[in-house]
């Protein structure tokens, strides 16, 4: 199963997130749940870099562990880009509840 963790301070602005684990809903390469988790948490710590003033630091040297922190927090357009991963990650959570959960966390 991936575990996606979000963590969020007391205010609920995003602090980073945690994507650890592999789907197992089909065979790699082929498994979609993997896929499309990876894209979005991929993706988004891309996007938030490359079109942001944001500044993240990221970890996925190990396999099936991706970690982001936003060390100075988030503008508007990279807490746009979370609040669009987490409303993505919880809807494949409500489609494939047995390979992902999605967890926030404040703190």
């Amino acid at each position: 199963m991936i575990n996606v963790t979000i963590y969020r301070d007391k205010d609920g602005r995003y602090k980073g997130f945690v994507s650890r684990g592999h789907a197992d809903y089909a065979d790699e390469g082929l498994d979609i749940v993997c896929s499309a988790v990876s894209v979005l948490v991929i993706g988004t710590a891309n996007s938030i870099e490359k079109l942001t003033d944001d500044r993240i630091v990221s970890d996925d040297s190990q396999d099936g562990l991706i970690k982001v922190d936003f060390p100075d927090g988030l503008d508007h357009d990279g807490d746009l880009l979370m609040k669009a991963m987490q409303m993505n990650l919880q809807s494949i959570e409500e489609s494939y509840s047995g390979h992902i959960k999605l967890n926030i966390e404040e703190v």
